[in-house]
């Protein structure tokens, strides 16, 4: 009973940790990206999905590793049960990389459906349409030079 419990609160300890983290290193602020000084706000996306998608893939090596420790240790009579455990918290980390990539790639594709509909003025009518425009020299053109300040305060140091 204590070690369910414990291995509860530790998966949303850890999932609280990178929430804060994120939003330490976000500069307090919403959700939505930031863009760091010389990159647009896709450029920020496109990173953070990078990096949300090798500690995906961390995890699940972590998670496979300790997969074949336990069928080993199983094979040679050994007790697994601290072994369980540990890949229980393993597997709660992956679960947690996946989600935080599954928002980035939600806040990416929200982002580009915002050029479309700035250029366009419009939703798209589908993905396809969407996915056409984007391989569409405007919509590569839109998406290379989206709009970012000039400086890095933006419009604040010029009041």
């Amino acid at each position: 009973m204590f070690i369910p419990a414990s291995r509860k609160y530790f998966a949303h300890s850890i999932a609280l940790q990178r929430k804060i983290a994120s939003w330490v290193a976000s500069g307090f602020q919403s959700h939505r990206a930031r863009a760091p000084r010389g990159l647009n706000d896709l450029d920020a996306l496109n990173e953070r999905l990078e990096n949300a998608k090798r500690r995906v893939a961390i995890c699940e090596r972590l998670v496979a590793g300790w997969r074949e420790v336990i069928e080993s240790e199983q094979a040679s009579s050994h007790d697994v049960t601290v072994a369980r455990d540990l890949f229980r918290t393993f597997e709660n980390g992956l679960e947690v990389a996946m989600s935080d990539r599954e928002e980035v790639e939600k806040s990416l594709a929200q982002r580009l459906l915002d050029i479309f509909e700035g250029i366009r003025g419009r939703l798209p009518k589908n993905d396809q349409e969407l996915h056409q425009w984007l391989a569409s020299p405007e919509g590569k053109a839109a998406t290379a030079f989206e709009p970012a300040s000039a400086s890095w305060w933006g419009e604040v140091g010029r009041s």
